[in-house]
């Protein structure tokens, strides 16, 4: 059996999509691929990665007339507004089922193929609910630490000035 057959939707940006679906109180059904998750494991020196580098690193097509780098995107919440109209170029977005084969491709020739659809693909869910709801702290106890710490810092750097001065 094919295991990348199975993506049904491939996209980019993945864990912020889950995050707006969330938001709706909605979830993507299915199995999805997300491209540049997949692009970073295969590059991981790869910062922002675009469609459009992806599209030029592993197809070596080069997408013009770019509305947007994707950085504000990237920057942005992601509303019902974004999701329907996406942060990159239509023809950006016709270059996802290119980029999807050569980095099935890759992921299967480096032996990634396991680690990227059994733990980072389900991770970016887990990852999207974390970063969506959020996490208790607690507030007391942190500022025990922030004491703590701060005293601690405090008999080092007296212990350190001292060493100083006995060699001056």
């Amino acid at each position: 059996l094919d295991t990348f057959a199975k993506a049904e939707k491939i996209g980019s940006r993945v864990k912020e999509l889950h995050k707006a679906t969330l938001q709706q109180k909605r979830e993507i059904k299915g199995d999805l691929f997300d491209v540049r998750l997949a692009g970073w494991l295969l590059k991981s020196d790869l910062t922002k990665p675009t469609v459009e580098k992806l599209a030029k690193i592993f197809t070596g097509e080069k997408i013009d007339n770019l509305a947007t780098d994707n950085t504000a995107a990237d920057k942005a919440v992601i509303d019902k507004a974004a999701l329907r109209k996406p942060p990159v170029t239509e023809e950006a977005l016709r270059s996802l089922p290119a980029i999807y084969r050569k980095e099935i491709e890759l992921l299967r020739e480096n032996q990634l193929e396991k680690l990227f659809l059994e733990l980072e693909m389900p991770l970016l869910r887990v990852l999207a609910k974390m970063e969506w709801s959020g996490i208790k702290l607690n507030a007391v106890k942190i500022n025990q630490l922030k004491i703590l710490v701060a005293g601690q810092m405090q008999a080092k750097e007296k212990n350190i000035q001292g060493l100083l001065n006995e060699k001056i």
